[in-house]
C-alpha cells in the first residue's frame, strides 16, 4: 500500500488556492481553539511605587479612580465584564464550530464541484453544528471524566498517606 504523498498534497494546494474563501472559514474554525501563546510577565519592585513598609503601591491616578467608585459599582462593573466575555465567548465558539463545519463541508464541495462559495461553505457548518458540538462536548466531558480518574484517586492517596505519616510519625 503506497500512499503518494505528493499527489494528496498538490491536489490539498490547488483547493486551498482556488477557493481563497476556505481560508476565512479556516480562520473561523480556530477562533474557538484558544491561542498557543505564552506571554508572562513578572512584575518587579519597580513597577510600582512602594508604600509604607516596602509594599506595592498604584499609581496615584489609578488609586484616585478606585476610590472614587463605590463597592457596589465596583462589583457591577466586575460582573458586567465577566457577562461581556462569557458574551465573546459563546459568539467565538459558535462561530468556530460553524467554521469548522464550513471547513469540511467547503472542502468537500470543492472537490467535487471544483469552486466553492462562502455561503455554500457557511451553509454547510450552521447545518452540521449541532452534531460537531456535540461531538466537542462528549470528547470534553470523556477527557474531563479521565482526568478526574486520574487526579481524585491521587488526591486521596496522597491525604491517607499523609494523614498516616503524621499518625505514626514515619
Amino acid at each position: 500500500m503506497n500512499i503518494d504523498f505528493g499527489t494528496i498534497l498538490g491536489k490539498a494546494w490547488k483547493i486551498t488556492w482556488e477557493n481563497k474563501v476556505l481560508w476565512i472559514i479556516g480562520i473561523l474554525a480556530a477562533l474557538g481553539n484558544g491561542g498557543g501563546s505564552q506571554v508572562q510577565y513578572q512584575f518587579g519592585s519597580g513597577d510600582f511605587g512602594t508604600g509604607p513598609g516596602g509594599q506595592p503601591q498604584l499609581p496615584p491616578r489609578v488609586e484616585r479612580f478606585f476610590n472614587q467608585i463605590e463597592p457596589g459599582m465596583l462589583l457591577a462593573i466586575i460582573a458586567g465584564l465577566l457577562c461581556l466575555g462569557l458574551l465573546i465567548g459563546l459568539i467565538l465558539l459558535v462561530l468556530s464550530v460553524i467554521g469548522r463545519g464550513g471547513l469540511i463541508g467547503g472542502v468537500r464541495l470543492a472537490e467535487a464541484n471544483g469552486k466553492v462559495t462562502f455561503g455554500e461553505a457557511w451553509g454547510v457548518g450552521t447545518r452540521k453544528f449541532w452534531v460537531l458540538f456535540l461531538i466537542g462536548l462528549l470528547v470534553g466531558v470523556v477527557t474531563l471524566a479521565l482526568i478526574l480518574a486520574v487526579v481524585i484517586p491521587g488526591v486521596l492517596l496522597s491525604i491517607v498517606t499523609l494523614g498516616l505519616g503524621l499518625l505514626f510519625g514515619v
